[in-house]
């Protein structure tokens, strides 16, 4: 029976069609492996899109409330700023005195954090009361206007992180 079974068809052929149904079988299981694959890569990469953007607008939220607090808090200050620079004849009458050169250059250098050279003299034109009394209140005004911009920068940077702490302890 073999011999009868072998002239119908012949070995050759049997393991071609063996080849050929185990390259189809491969070939379904690599199509349906990598299908399942995929599908889950881009749910888990829909996720963490989605998980991202709702952090970003969380965020977002956060400093747009610290953003409004900052202007809020600078136009008070520049009111307050306007408000006394109109007073400064009142307090510094431009019929003063002048200030010295030599305080000027020593101002100067102090708000640049140099050293004066004491044995070289100090010398400068001298300045009047009322121009002094503006630049202080505007170098005061600028100061302060960073430091409260650096806090609200720090607490910015301070949020993100305690956000990006906890998601990475969970």
């Amino acid at each position: 029976m073999s011999e009868r079974f072998d002239m119908i068809i012949p070995l050759w052929m049997r393991a071609v069609a063996v080849a050929a149904i185990l390259s189809i079988l491969a070939g379904l299981g690599w199509w349906i492996h990598h299908t399942i694959y995929k599908q889950g890569y881009n749910a888990a990469k829909a996720e963490y899109v989605i998980a991202a953007e709702n952090e970003r607008l969380a965020n977002q939220e956060e400093i747009d409330g610290l953003a409004k607090s900052f202007a809020i808090k600078a136009a008070k200050q520049r009111s307050a700023v306007l408000s006394n620079a109109s007073k400064v004849e009142k307090y510094a009458p431009s019929n003063a005195a002048p200030l010295p050169g030599s305080f000027r250059v020593w101002h100067d250098a102090h708000a640049e954090g140099k050293a004066l050279d004491d044995s070289s003299g100090i010398t400068g034109a001298s300045v009047s009361l009322k121009d002094t009394s503006t630049t202080v209140a505007d170098n005061y005004t600028s100061c302060n206007y960073d430091k409260y911009r650096l806090s609200i920068l720090q607490e910015i940077v301070k949020t993100m992180n305690e956000e990006r702490d906890g998601k990475e302890k969970d």
